[in-house]
């Protein structure tokens, strides 16, 4: 009986432990609200704005990462992606990404496996340093330009808005621009912008046929150096 007694009454002091919170919350209606709410947080999550959204989606490329149309993709999935494929279309090329790419074109000696098609396109969208006052400013940044590496881009000359302004590329849609501009980012370029400009351009797509695996991977292994071009499989010829 007295050993009955000690368990009724250490049972009673651990029953009334627990509901006096010594022993923590343990029991909580079965739903553990306090872990809950620790782990959610609510006064923590914030909303984001549309821009900060954009911002977040213009991030830098990994360099191992490529544009392929409006998908990421990285050179060895684009490479199996077109293995035995019998023509490969790699295109549309226009000014400076057009004549760079011609003068590769001749050591290949391809003959009639390879053909070309153009085509005018509807552009709307620049990538560009603002206009300068004069010829000699925008020839003095292109210098600076030319030292970091870069080529492709030249001094518009028209008469126009753009006059005596840096051109690097006008593009079909916004996302493309844009998608430039981050790249001119990461080579020290800070003052080009993106911004409205509607031009017809003449664009140039080359046709590769009867395809082997020696000049896909010469062709996947350029792709980084033209980020606006698509390469893609295409009808083989009859």
């Amino acid at each position: 009986m007295r050993i009955l007694f000690l368990l009724v009454v250490l049972a009673n002091a651990v029953f009334f432990a627990v509901h006096q919170g010594y022993f923590g919350k343990l029991i909580a209606d079965g739903r553990e609200p306090e872990r809950i709410g620790n782990q959610q947080q609510p006064e923590r999550i914030k909303p984001i704005s549309q821009r900060q959204f954009d911002a977040l989606s213009m991030s830098p490329l990994p360099a191992d990462v490529q544009m392929v149309g409006s998908s990421r993709v990285s050179p060895d999935v684009l490479g199996a992606s077109l293995q035995g494929k019998e023509c490969i279309e790699f295109g549309g090329f226009a000014n400076q990404d057009l004549k760079r790419f011609e003068a590769l074109l001749p050591p290949l000696q391809l003959g009639e496996r390879l053909t070309q098609r153009s085509a005018e396109e509807q552009t709307n969208w620049a990538v560009f340093i603002p206009p300068f006052k004069t010829r000699a400013e925008a020839e003095k940044k292109a210098e600076e330009l030319h030292r970091l590496g870069l080529t492709d881009f030249f001094i518009i000359l028209d008469e126009s808005n753009f006059r005596f302004a840096i051109s690097f590329g006008i593009f079909k849609t916004e996302e493309s621009a844009r998608s430039h501009l981050a790249t001119l980012s990461k080579k020290g370029v800070r003052t080009a912008q993106t911004g409205n400009r509607s031009v017809t351009l003449s664009k140039t797509w080359f046709q590769f046929h009867k395809m082997d695996t020696a000049l896909l991977d010469k062709l996947v292994a350029i792709r980084p150096d033209y980020p606006n071009q698509e390469l893609l499989e295409c009808e083989a010829k009859q």
